[in-house]
């Protein structure tokens, strides 16, 4: 006699409920697209001192990065969720320039005692880079409401950036390491350990579509760490450089809400599809260590290039998700 579908369900269930006491555990993998919008960082830098146009560290333009997460869930004894994540939220990179025919760009304020390459300049340009990940382990928690649950566990992000602000003095064009050609390059890292915790929300609003929502807050504590290096006046006699850095623990904290669609094409899987925005507080960008103050060389220059400023970044864009169980 043939043996059905759903009486092999029927078996496989029983075995489940003899060997553990329980029905068989659900597990699930799900991958997720996003498409972020990082805010920009920094302040005014240059000016051209006939025409007034200036250019600041905003003007690099981050826009807007590709990410992904892969998440694998577990149910539990207890009925709830174990879910573990990786997350490349994204790598974002722009630039900017300011260019005078004439000679007159400058800093917007003294860089040091002699910044003969910074000033009555050809050319200033600046490019930076920045790239977010992180991983997550969390539970979930069945709350009375059945639409409802809430979530707690540990997390971690990693946010490193990199910003070079270069000042050509003529048009012949200077090289990297020779006299006319001033360069000032920031590298910053962040390493953020932290504990998280959320509610997640759905409503069904069809046959196979389910209005989401969730809210997470984060606490974390950061290593953020700074390193500068300035060329200035370079020649063969007295060459202007100056290297700094800083390393310091913040406290920093994050706050991410998500909102969408759910469908379900089969009972196995769902696509989902929304929006997102994360705030992240307290970081070292790498533009935000910039320092103007003049009249400073050699060590005192050095001192002026070791300090850590921490600022905040704002992500947010439309994400597109498959969720399979088996």
């Amino acid at each position: 006699m043939a043996v059905t579908q759903s009486t092999r369900n029927i078996i496989a269930a029983g075995i489940c409920l003899g060997m553990a006491g329980s029905a068989c555990a659900e597990r699930a993998f799900e991958f997720e697209a996003s498409y972020l919008n990082r805010s920009d960082a920094g302040s005014d830098l240059s000016v051209d001192s006939d025409t007034g146009e200036d250019m600041s560290a905003r003007d690099a333009n981050l826009g807007h990065g590709l990410g992904f997460t892969v998440s694998v869930r577990n149910d539990t004894s207890d009925g709830e969720q174990l879910i573990g994540s990786f997350s490349y939220f994204g790598s974002w990179d722009g630039s900017d320039k300011l260019v005078s025919a004439d000679e007159d760009i400058d800093p917007v304020s003294e860089l040091q005692s002699d910044d003969d390459d910074f000033t009555d300049a050809y050319l200033h340009s600046i490019s930076y880079e920045s790239r977010l990940l992180g991983a997550e382990l969390s539970k979930t928690m069945q709350l009375s409401n059945p639409s409802a649950n809430a979530f707690y566990g540990v997390s971690f992000l990693s946010l490193d950036e990199e910003f070079e602000w270069h000042s050509q003095d003529n048009a012949a064009g200077n090289t990297p390491g020779t006299n006319g050609y001033g360069q000032y390059n920031i590298e910053t890292d962040n390493r953020l350990i932290g504990l998280v915790a959320g509610i997640n929300a759905e409503r069904k609003i069809g046959a196979k579509s389910t209005l989401l929502g969730s809210l997470k807050l984060g606490v974390y504590a950061n290593r953020a760490k700074q390193t500068s290096h300035m060329e200035n006046d370079v020649d063969l006699v007295a060459p202007d450089i100056g290297d700094g850095s800083k390393k310091e623990w913040k406290a920093a904290g994050l706050l991410q809400g998500r909102v969408g669609i759910e469908f379900t094409p089969k009972q196995n899987m769902q696509v989902r599809v929304g929006y997102q925005a994360l705030y992240l507080s307290n970081v070292a960008l790498a533009p935000d260590q910039i320092t103007f103050g003049g009249e400073l060389a050699g060590s005192a220059l050095d001192s002026r290039l070791s300090k850590l400023d921490t600022d905040h970044i704002l992500l947010h864009g439309p994400y597109l998700g498959l969720h399979i169980s088996f």
